[in-house]
């Protein structure tokens, strides 16, 4: 089953965080319009010789404009094919400062793109230039990176201890944050890790477990997805009532999954 997107604009449902949220009073334009202007800029010339006026600075014709930047990112954003985003997303940062803010936000963008998109070598490769660690942002990134390698059956002892730091990370920021609003934010979080987990054990057989970590993550979000999961461990279990309740309940949400959901209850009858 493939992994509908993870983060924005429509990559951000899997998380359960709107834009707004990342971006409040327009943040995300004015990062883009700093950066933009600090890699646009060109160095003024030296000044000449003494009695002489220094060269007028030359601006290089093919430089974007921050607003060419923000019109690209917004443009990146609303792709649906997490492929072709991460590309867009990864010609953008060439004109973004290494180790500023957005170019540590658009390279966790694109690890999650690649993530979606279960390209795992491209995955690997741009995790690599992300150096801020424990925030919110590197928890995200760790538990996409750990969805793709489960998704792909693949490496899931790995993939169960990088969602497991994920988890370490809200843990900490939660006994840290004196925000209430913080803290929520952080919480909303854990519902979609706890299904990652849950995933995982799944994919290793381990039905009790996986079953167990689902329902955990229910009780903080109410997605689509997280139900959709917990109706497949149910089936694979042999509980077909349990499963069929909640196939049942994915369907009357006529969300992403829905139409899945139906052909399960066919299948069931």
């Amino acid at each position: 089953m493939k992994r509908r997107a993870r983060f924005p604009w429509p990559c951000l449902r899997r998380l359960r965080i709107s834009p707004a949220a990342l971006f409040p009073a327009g943040l995300l334009p004015m990062l883009l319009l700093g950066a933009g202007c600090t890699a646009a800029q060109v160095p003024p010339a030296e000044s000449g010789p003494a009695g002489k006026k220094p060269a007028p600075a030359a601006q290089a014709p093919s430089a974007e404009t921050p607003e060419d930047l923000k019109t690209r990112l917004e443009s990146a954003m609303d792709e649906p094919d997490p492929a072709k985003r991460a590309a867009a997303l990864e010609s953008i940062l060439e004109a973004l400062p290494p180790g500023s803010p957005p170019h540590e936000f658009l390279s966790a963008m694109v690890v999650q793109a690649w993530a979606a998109a279960g390209d795992l070598e491209r995955m690997e490769k741009a995790s690599k230039a992300i150096t801020i660690r424990d925030t919110p942002m590197h928890a995200d990134v760790l538990n996409a990176m750990a969805y793709a390698l489960a998704e792909a059956g693949v490496r899931l002892t790995e993939a169960e201890f990088r969602v497991q730091q994920a988890l370490d990370i809200l843990d900490r920021l939660e006994k840290e944050s004196g925000d209430p609003r913080a803290g929520a934010a952080l919480r909303s979080r854990r519902g979609a890790y706890l299904d990652t987990l849950g995933w995982i054990h799944f994919k290793n057989g381990k039905l009790d477990e996986a079953e167990r970590r689902v329902r955990e993550s229910l009780e903080y979000v109410e997605d689509p997805e997280v139900l959709y999961h917990l109706a497949v461990i149910l089936e694979k279990k042999g509980d077909i009532a349990g499963a069929k309740n909640a196939y049942a309940a994915v369907a009357a949400l006529d969300g992403p999954y829905a139409e899945e959901a139906r052909k399960a209850l066919k299948r069931l009858q």
